[in-house]
């Protein structure tokens, strides 16, 4: 079930339920989202009554924090959202958090003090995790420093979930046990068919789903003195803290509703955040990873909790198959679909009097740079103008600069706090802003810098470049890529540097220095060094993390970390100096290297291959980074890193056939080897329909839409392209088509999701059809026709509950279910019933006992008792007992 449709259909103030002169209109549906969260005393006690309401922005109307301090308020994500806080005798404050598209956001406790001089009392508060919070970007402008006692590969959590959708289902007919996914399945032959119905624990309602957390190895730093746990899913927070010790581990279990106890169906994304407490560090240093655990099934044949196995369902909000016989397909996680949204393939010319209108059918000349906006507007920085193109695919002028301006590659970013478009100027030397995105009447004058009082910075300027001064008379060297966090926060690459503009406007250099650069200090090949050791070739792309809000960005064939304790690591890439079996970080000394356990090497980073050179880089909404690459024979591809820092192949053709055969990067390829060299291949990928496939000639920026869809700028092809998830849509009766290769067969569900047909995928004939008791979303299977007319129904009672099973060769199977809607027994005359027990508590099957087939006479009785099933009931209320 869709977000959208969970919450959009709950806008009768469910969710604050004591909000005030809230115009519900401003609500987009696209973007609807809820922040929520805990009003607390400084003792920890929740405060009723307090008026939370959105800064600046009397639209949106108020809500009062209930009896135990907690408000909730819906808003429009795919940006920064300040709350304002305040009821006497309390001081008021504000607290600002970036809100993605269709998510339920907690805040940390926020914490109100009297207002009362002079005391002042420190919160006995449990340390929470700065995810997308300002905190995290402040506490890189603090006097304490690197935290030197924490090792960022040795304490660096291990986390695994139970949801492995591949490994389960697809075997009607067997009872198994799926050990990865902690699933079992039963089966029972429908008499007189070839058909069963299947049972599979993970459509109860007690089956948990479960995250396991390797929290620390077998040795641990002598600093480290706790390790806290936040689990956050759809708007529930569970939070663990543990005293230091090797070999730690946690179990998360959930029960597949979110905080308004709604269930959850299909899956959902778990962030969980890992802190280690140090004695000698003044904060704690996060890790945050994000997991995907399963949600409700559909109970699709509605048989007593079990299913028919070849009766499907279509959960066209979330693009998810559910199959009768347990498999299931999440179209979203297969590859995407490219589709052009701009660009021709032709130029256009460089004064260009008419460029507005649809977006597909404008030309453009260099596309540049990209950025999304918090509605899904897309910005395109081509050559001398900077394009907007609208979630509703038109496009218009924003900004237009001097050809000068444009001599250098040039970045764009929007700001999450403001809404404001922000562009380097390299030439000027100077950050830009647009002063208005809407009704631009002189694109020319529609901009002011904002950074940099165009003198450029060159080593050693004694002044420092006008470091820990007002950003507008700065000094700046190279202004290259934007990165702008939800507190106003602007970090720049300028020249071999990292700077930043805190929120006040005051400039800081976080990485490198303003000195002559004499040596070069190559980054390390395990482990994190202090920022101010670190000296960089030359940054370029910047991206914030979504889950913690720290910095990545590019510095030639690696994408590196700044984490929040000021430290410098390679996330992606392999340091050329550096080889795969390399353990020395730099820092380390040779006797704790020696103490890291096995645990330690299974952390080392999954992305430890080679780069080729690094062309732009962008994180999706849910954590991933998205890395573009050029390898030495031109080869374009995009490669994906998930928030465990495990990287794979994304969209682009993987050419491993052309490799060795040409060198592209420092030769040209000889006469005899055009034909085969892969650089010299002019086909585009715009007619390319799935991303795996696509063949991207230049690619020249990333960025990553808040619904999700990754969009590429391909200087080449002079396209800018969206890879978007593909989802099987309707046709004109409303009626979806998903074909299934591996059975040779095409499912057709109605406009409800239900099955109606299954059809030969070679032919197009009938294999199967279905009929409901009603033609609504709640109608009930109650006929199955296959294609030699022979049809099994399934007669239900007056409150539709399936009394019995009956085919055309007069077998007929009488079924009890249970008053809580369990499958007891089902019996038939001349055969042995066969009965089913539950646990009472969960819904889990623990027994069942019958016939399998009568054989000359003979009645074979067995009973199977399901072990597993208790086990894991025991299981799961210890982990009840523990959270």
């Amino acid at each position: 079930m869709s977000f959208e449709s969970v919450f959009r259909g709950s806008t009768d103030h469910r969710y604050d339920p004591t909000s005030k002169d809230h115009d519900i209109s401003l609500i987009c549906n696209s973007r609807v989202a809820v922040m929520r969260g805990q009003v607390v005393t400084e003792q920890g006690i929740g405060i009723v009554g307090i008026r939370v309401s959105v800064d600046r922005d009397p639209r949106f109307g108020f809500t009062l924090t209930r009896a135990d301090g907690w408000f909730d308020v819906l808003v429009n994500g795919g940006g920064a959202v300040t709350l304002q806080f305040q009821r006497s005798p309390f001081k008021p404050l504000t607290r600002t958090v970036f809100v993605p598209w269709n998510q339920i956001v907690v805040l940390p406790p926020v914490v109100m003090a009297l207002n009362e001089e002079g005391e002042s009392h420190k919160s006995n508060q449990p340390p929470s995790p700065a995810v997308g919070f300002p905190g995290i970007s402040m506490g890189l402008f603090s006097e304490h420093g690197p935290c030197l006692e924490h090792d960022h590969e040795l304490l660096r959590p291990i986390i695994v979930s139970t949801w492995m959708p591949e490994k389960v289902g697809g075997l009607p007919g067997k009872s198994l046990v799926f050990a990865e996914s902690q699933i079992v399945q039963e089966s029972i032959a429908i008499p007189g068919s070839n058909l069963h119905l299947m049972y599979q624990s993970s459509q109860a309602a007690g089956y948990l789903s479960t995250v396991r957390m390797q929290l620390t190895g077998s040795f641990i730093p002598k600093s480290l003195t706790h390790v806290h746990v936040h689990v956050e899913i759809e708007g529930s927070l569970h939070t663990k803290t543990y005293e230091a010790d090797p070999n730690l581990t946690h179990t998360f279990a959930w029960n597949k509703r979110n905080v308004y106890k709604q269930k959850v169906y299909g899956i959902a994304q778990a962030r969980i955040s890992i802190g280690y407490q140090h004695s000698t560090c003044p904060t704690v240093i996060w890790e945050t990873q994000t997991a995907t655990l399963q949600g409700f099934d559909v109970d699709i044949s509605d048989i007593g909790g079990w299913g028919l196995d070849i009766h499907h369902h279509y959960n066209f909000h979330e693009g998810i198959l559910q199959k009768g016989d347990g498999t299931t397909m999440h179209f979203k996680q297969y590859p995407r679909t490219v589709k052009v949204v701009m660009g021709t393939g032709l130029q256009r010319s460089l004064v260009c009097q008419d460029c507005d209108g649809l977006a597909k059918d404008a030309r453009l000349l260099t596309p540049v740079a990209l950025t999304s906006g918090p509605d899904g507007s897309i910005y395109v920085g081509d050559f001398n103008l900077v394009r907007r193109i609208t979630p509703e695919g038109n496009v218009y002028t924003v900004l237009t600069l001097s050809a000068t301006q444009v001599a250098y590659e040039y970045y764009l970013c929007v700001s999450p706090a403001d809404g404001h478009l922000y562009i380097s100027d390299p030439e000027k030397h100077q950050i830009l802003k647009a002063l208005s995105l809407k009704n631009v009447q002189h694109p020319s004058l529609n901009i002011e810098p904002v950074v940099g009082s165009g003198e450029r910075c060159i080593p050693g300027d004694e002044s420092h470049c006008g470091d820990e001064g007002p950003a507008i008379r700065a000094k700046l060297a190279h202004p290259k890529g934007i990165a702008i966090a939800a507190d106003k926060t602007m970090y720049i690459a300028d020249g071999r540097n990292i700077r930043a503009v805190d929120p006040h406007g005051i400039i800081h250099t976080l990485v490198g220095h303003h000195g002559h650069h004499n040596h070069w200090s190559p980054a390390p090949c395990v482990g994190a060094i202090p920022a101010h050791q670190a000296q960089l070739q030359w940054p370029t792309g910047l991206t914030l993390s979504p889950l913690d809000g720290s910095l990545h960005f590019i510095d030639d064939r690696l994408v590196l970390k700044l984490t929040s304790d000021l430290k410098v690591r390679v996330v992606a890439g392999t340091p050329l100096h550096c080889t795969t079996s390399t353990n020395n970080n730099g820092n380390s000394n040779d006797s704790d290297l020696k103490k890291v356990n096995s645990t330690t090497a299974i952390n080392t980073k999954k992305s430890d291959e080679v780069l080729g050179s690094v062309l732009a880089v962008s994180f999706s909404p849910t954590g991933e980074l998205y890395i573009a690459e050029s390898d030495s024979h031109r080869v374009n591809s995009i490669k994906i890193v998930d928030s465990s820092g495990k990287m794979s192949h994304f969209a682009g053709q993987q050419q491993e056939r052309l490799r060795g055969q040409c060198e592209c990067n420092n030769t040209t390829p000889s006469t005899k080897d055009l034909e085969s060299c892969s650089c010299t291949d002019d086909t585009s990928s715009t007619e390319t329909l799935l991303s795996s496939n696509a063949k991207f000639t230049a690619i020249s920026a990333l960025a990553v839409s808040p619904d999700g869809v990754l969009h590429v700028a391909d200087q080449g092809s002079l396209h800018i392209l969206a890879l978007q998830p593909y989802l099987p849509n309707h046709d004109e009766t409303g009626e979806f088509h998903i074909p299934f290769p591996p059975s040779n067969e095409v499912y057709v569900f109605n406009r409800y999701g239900q099955h109606i047909f299954t059809k030969d995928l070679t032919s197009g004939k009938t294999r199967y059809s279905f009929l409901y008791s009603k033609n609504t979303s709640f109608g009930k299977l109650s006929t199955v026709t296959d294609s030699a007319g022979n049809k099994i129904q399934f007669l239900r009672d007056y409150s539709s509950v399936v009394s019995s099973i009956e085919n055309t060769q007069d077998h007929k199977s009488e079924l009890k279910i249970s008053a809580v809607g369990f499958l007891e027994k089902l019996s038939e005359r001349g055969r042995a019933e066969i009965a089913l027990a539950y646990d009472g508590s969960t819904g889990l099957l623990t027994s069942r006992s019958g016939v399998s087939e009568l054989k000359d006479n003979d009645i074979q009785q067995c009973t199977i008792i399901i072990i597993i099933i208790m086990y894991y009931y025991i299981v799961y209320n210890s982990i009840y007992n523990c959270m």
